[in-house]
Parts: structure tokens; C-alpha cells; sequence
């Protein structure tokens, strides 16, 4: 049994009030393994070039008790990561999907600011040079709109995304400059973990303060 966390900060959704909060639970998912999938991806935001070499897929069962809507999250990071066992720098692409099936089959999902239907993602994040033992990095955006469009074919997938990001200061948690086009794609393998209630470790998830 091993205590498994995931990265971030939670930075609620307020004028002033911010909160930093780690949540890390154990249980019976043996994430030692490291396993990250494998692959190749790209990325641009602005003038920074970002590369992926690993594809995690994370299955949390239905979004609320009785729901038939069901919750994925997936991590594309760069080869100087090691996302399970949370050590080593680099870059890191959150987000969340929801569909009608308990199984992942992929599909297009348009982000949404408001509750998640199936269809949508309503959580994307991206972190520069992420440092994944002190959980700070270079620069944080957070989605404000866009597509994913993601197609399976047996243990492979194409994942293609077009978002408008908008980078948040980590001291302030206010937003900087104006948003920015963030395009990409990723093609290879997805390692699975079934996470079914169980809840989300170390989550990035940054809320623009309300106006």
C-alpha cells in the first residue's frame, strides 16, 4: 500500500481569500510502478514550445452518487517528470473529461466555465518547468475556453487540443497579461488507474476571482 498524491494548489474562487489545500489519501492502487504510458505530443503557448512523452489516464467513476455521467482525468507530461511517484522537473497538461460511459472511448469535449455535462471539460491546466517536489513552477494557466478532441484505437490514442489559457500569478493568484493560444497534440499510449472512489490527490485547479 503505498501513499500516492497528486500535484497542485487549490485556489478558490474569491476576491482575496485564497486557500492552498493538499488532499493525499491511501489505498490499495499500487502506484510504484511508475507507469506513465508512452507516446509523443507537442504543444505551443505563445512563443514556448513544450514537448509530451507520457499519457496517464485516471477514471474517478460517476461524477456524483447515481450520476450516468462519469469523470477521466488525463496528465500528458514531458520525459523529465515521473508523474506518479511525483519527482523531477518539467512540464504538465491536466484535464478533466466527462462522458457517458464508464469505459473511456474518447470523444470531443468543449470546455465550459459553469458544471461539467457529458461532453465537456470544465478543468485544464498547464505548468512550465514544474518542480514536482515543492509543487511550484515557472508559469500556471488555467483554460478559459476551447476543444479537446480525443479518438482511441485499442491501447492507442490521438489527443488534439486548440484552448484560450490564461496564465495566474502564484504569489497574487491574479491574472497575468492577456490570455493566450494554447494548440496541441498527443498520439501513443495512456496508462490506466482506476481511482473510483477514491478522492483526487495534489489536484491544480486554479479559479479566475470572481468580478
Amino acid at each position: 500500500m503505498k501513499k500516492s498524491k497528486r500535484l497542485g494548489f487549490l485556489f478558490l474562487s474569491a476576491l482575496i481569500s485564497v486557500a492552498l489545500s493538499f488532499t493525499s489519501c491511501s489505498d490499495d492502487d499500487d502506484d510504484s510502478n511508475d507507469n506513465n504510458g508512452s507516446g509523443s505530443g507537442s504543444a505551443t503557448i505563445g512563443t514556448t514550445e513544450i514537448s509530451f512523452s507520457q499519457g496517464i489516464l485516471e477514471y474517478y467513476g460517476p461524477y456524483q452518487t447515481g450520476s450516468d455521467m462519469y469523470q477521466y482525468t488525463i496528465a500528458l507530461a514531458s520525459s523529465g517528470l515521473t508523474y506518479q511517484s511525483e519527482s523531477g522537473t518539467g512540464d504538465l497538461m491536466l484535464f478533466d473529461v466527462y462522458t457517458r460511459s464508464s469505459s473511456f472511448g474518447g470523444g470531443t469535449f468543449n470546455f465550459t466555465n459553469y458544471s461539467p455535462e457529458a461532453g465537456t471539460s470544465n478543468y485544464v491546466s498547464l505548468m512550465l518547468n514544474l518542480q514536482a517536489s515543492t509543487f511550484t513552477a515557472d508559469q500556471i494557466f488555467r483554460a478559459t475556453e476551447g476543444l479537446i478532441e480525443i479518438t482511441q484505437d485499442g491501447a492507442s490514442y490521438d489527443i488534439s487540443f486548440n484552448l484560450t489559457m490564461q496564465e495566474y500569478d502564484q504569489e497574487t493568484y491574479m491574472p497575468i497579461g492577456d490570455a493566450q493560444t494554447l494548440t496541441g497534440s498527443y498520439s501513443g499510449s495512456m496508462a490506466y488507474y482506476d481511482y473510483i472512489g477514491k478522492s483526487k490527490k495534489h489536484r491544480i485547479n486554479l479559479t479566475a476571482p470572481a468580478k
